[in-house]
């Protein structure tokens, strides 16, 4: 029989693998920092003093990341790690005031770099990293954040595995769930003397130990690989050639493919014929056949890849074709690539996303009745006059917004770029001359009342979605209806949360989750809010955070500008961060301009204000004003 205490340390480990929780974590992921720091020393720049500065940010971010991992992998990197360490030490000398880097010691800090890179993307450091975070789920004593860093690493060595994050997180969900499809399809994958190994033998369900260790087996499986073939669509497009192959990509007019889709094979208007459409094809979610349009305007784009895994085709067929169309020089706003793919394997029809235009995200819900006119009534409140002044600026600020909003449908490195720039143009509105001394001056505050907010509203969130027992049939305890009724109130359109409810409640729902996996985020907001000086230290611990990301961003604003190097899983990591904050730069600098005051004058104000509401809430224990949104 499984006890509470394996429930709750399984439960949360199977949210933390969903990510069911927004957390803020300080230190990059090893792999991750591994990587830009190896990126920094194959850097073919000649070496300039300018660059010193990121150089130390990054050799000190390696640093910490390596610290704060978890004891089985740095046990297991440990000789890796002294022997790159120490080159590191001796990267630089100082003559004057002038940094000299050492070319015979970074040619060999490379080797030492690639050699921990190496050791870190095999068999035992993947299923050392899922150790570790299995272990921090057992132990309640840490934060969130501890457990959270721990996903990310494990997360980030099984996508330099070229594996697929997202894939093989989904499979140990399922299978420490106990869903018996999951367990059952694994099980079918092991040799007679793994399952002994486990102590397998049938006669009943899985104990948690042997669910974590059958995950294990999950995490040293190859990729999937095959041969793929990947459709994506293009609206906005005219061909005078109704049909264009370059290489494994072929381009067809809508009107040419559409109305031939499911007999290819017998029409003599195709060059090419697909073999994947020679039969109508269904749908896997819905069961209906699968339409293609023949509008003029659209073209179709089949991308073939051969032996690529599987996770990967898309990404890859997507920037291939985009790459291709950008070559050609389209008309702006033309030849548009949608959202959305259809994807073959080995010939056979693998998942359908339904085509979108862009315009149209994914990452966030809307509500069925639009909350458009409560937010104009909010900051309409604010204004004092409609009348805008500083028309020009206003309509960069709003091309600004557009294009970071437009880049979260691209990548991360792209979310950063928009990001920088909307930060450059705000700091040089406001006045101020270093970016980074005005961000951290105007907005640090801020953005850490934003976090704690975020992380307080996420977390009572998820009470409505996870009961105290594992038990569906066990009725709610009196008490926990009682809170919960507080927690909400209607305001007009939906449920809203009651800030000081939930802080007043947290240490009582805390003791009703206390045998679940929300155990520890529930005691971390009744901590924070227990008095003054801990709410003080939550809030600096956010303030520092702030910091470490913004130097990130820093550093990748300056590669940006100065050609050096910049990798997707640094862009990663800050991505969320740069886009908000660039965001909410935005939206003080419009809401200046819509009040008709002098920007600079309306940030000062701004700022002031919220370390007001900082300093109330620290010294009173006056905790509302923290949820109050500006």
């Amino acid at each position: 029989m499984t006890s509470p205490q394996d429930e709750r340390w399984t439960g949360e480990l199977v949210a933390v693998l969903s990510k069911r929780i927004v957390v803020y974590t300080d230190s990059m992921p090893l792999p991750v920092a591994a990587e830009e720091l190896l990126a920094w020393l194959r850097d073919l720049r000649v070496f300039q003093r300018i660059q010193h500065r990121d150089w130390k940010s990054v050799i000190a971010e390696y640093g910490e990341s390596f610290r704060t991992s978890g004891p089985r992998l740095c046990a297991l990197l440990q000789s890796e790690h002294r022997a790159l360490k120490s080159c590191l030490d001796q990267l630089f000398t100082m003559t004057g005031n002038q940094p000299i880097l050492d070319e015979h010691v970074r040619s060999a800090a490379t080797t030492a770099a690639e050699k921990l890179l190496s050791t870190l993307s095999s068999d035992r450091a993947v299923i050392a990293a899922w150790k570790d975070m299995a272990k921090e789920a057992q132990c309640t004593v840490r934060h969130t954040d501890c457990l959270e860093s721990r996903r990310q690493c494990w997360s980030a060595i099984i996508e330099m595995r070229r594996q697929g994050s997202d894939d093989v997180a989904r499979l140990c969900a399922q299978i420490l769930t106990g869903d018996e499809s999951a367990i059952r399809y694994q099980l079918g994958r092991l040799r007679e003397t793994q399952k002994h190994d486990l102590a397998i033998d049938g006669s009943g369900p899985l104990r948690p130990f042997q669910k974590a260790a059958l995950c294990e087996s999950v995490l040293t499986e190859p990729p999937k690989k095959g041969d793929c073939v990947v459709w994506l669509r293009v609206d906005g497009a005219q061909m005078r050639r109704m049909e264009v192959s370059h290489g494994g990509v072929t381009f067809y007019a809508a009107q040419l493919l559409g109305p031939v889709v499911g007999s290819v094979d017998t029409s003599p208007a195709l060059k090419l014929r697909p073999s994947e459409l020679a039969a109508p094809t269904k749908s896997p979610i819905t069961g209906d056949v699968i339409t293609w349009d023949d509008d003029p305007g659209i073209v179709y784009v089949r991308v073939a890849l051969n032996s690529v895994e599987f996770h990967l085709a898309v990404t890859q067929a997507r920037a291939i074709a985009a790459t291709l169309i950008q070559l050609a020089d389209p008309l702006p706003g033309t030849w548009k690539l949608l959202v959305g793919e259809i994807v073959y394997v080995d010939g056979k029809l693998w998942y359908q996303k339904r085509w979108r235009p862009e315009g149209l995200p994914l990452h966030r819900e809307r509500h069925l009745v639009d909350d458009i006119g409560q937010r104009l009534e909010e900051i309409g409140s604010t204004t004092t006059f409609a009348d805008i002044a500083g028309v020009e600026k206003v309509e960069v600020a709003l091309a600004l917004r557009s294009a970071l909003a437009t880049s979260l449908e691209v990548g991360p490195v792209e979310v950063v770029m928009a990001a920088v720039r909307a930060l450059e143009h705000a700091t040089a509105w406001a006045g101020g001359d270093d970016w980074t001394t005005f961000l951290r001056s105007k907005f640090r505050y801020a953005v850490s009342h934003v976090q704690l907010v975020e992380f307080v509203t996420a977390v009572m969130g998820a009470i409505d979605a996870n009961a105290p027992s594992n038990d569906p049939f066990a009725p709610l305890p009196e008490t926990l209806l009682r809170l919960t009724c507080e927690l909400y109130e209607w305001n007009g359109d939906e449920d809203e949360l009651v800030p000081l409810a939930a802080i007043g409640h947290a240490a009582a729902i805390r003791d009703i989750y206390a045998e679940h996996w929300l155990y520890r985020s529930l005691a971390e907001v009744a901590a924070v809010f227990e008095s003054g000086t801990k709410l003080k230290q939550g809030l600096e611990a956010s303030d520092r955070r702030f910091d470490h990301y913004l130097d990130r961003l820093r550093r990748v604003r300056n590669s940006a500008i100065h050609g050096g190097p910049i990798t997707t899983g640094t862009c990663d990591t800050i991505a969320h961060f740069a886009f908000h904050l660039g965001r909410y730069c935005l939206e003080q600098i419009l809401r200046a301009h819509l009040a008709g005051e002098n920007v600079q004058n309306y940030l000062d104000d701004f700022t002031n204000d919220h370390a007001r509401r900082r300093e109330v809430a620290i010294t009173h224990q006056s905790y509302e004003q923290l949820f109050t949104a500006q």
